[in-house]
């Protein structure tokens, strides 16, 4: 007598047959860059330091690590969570490494001094200027 008893539905599952891992479908890399930009877009508009988002990236890894021999059905969606905090990290860290362009308002107001060295290399036309003055233009090389 068989002290087993069989599933529901007359299936037989086989020990040398592995079950299929869903990891993505057909566009696997489609749903991991949907992901990351979705992170990307969670990043502008809810505003973290960069160590935060890298600490939350490190804790999902580490959980996508300890479920990938164990749960690997959940493995996936896991990793396609860790893409989310992995982008807002890259917005953060991208836009805290622009460089900020200097102070020109001392220049616009005329109080800064502007040294600038040019060649002509086209004389222009002199004509009438709105103004009743002669006006000439020239093109320069800088």
């Amino acid at each position: 007598m068989p002290s087993a008893i069989p599933p529901l539905g007359g299936a037989r599952h086989s020990a040398g047959v592995p079950t299929r891992v869903y990891c993505g479908g057909r566009e696997p890399l489609f749903v991991a860059a949907a992901a990351f930009s979705a992170g990307i877009v969670a990043g502008s508009v809810v505003w973290r330091a960069p160590h935060v988002w890298l600490l939350s990236f490190l804790l999902a890894a580490a959980g996508v690590v300890a479920l990938h021999r164990r749960a690997p059905t959940l493995a996936f969606p896991l990793t396609m969570l860790a893409l989310i905090p992995l982008g807002a990290f890259y917005l953060q860290v991208w836009d805290a490494s622009q460089v900020t362009p200097p102070n020109l308002e001392a220049f616009a107001t005329g109080e800064g001094t502007v040294t600038v060295t040019a060649h002509v290399t086209r004389e222009g036309i002199v004509r009438d200027s709105p103004f009743g003055e002669k006006q000439e233009s020239v093109d320069v090389e800088a």
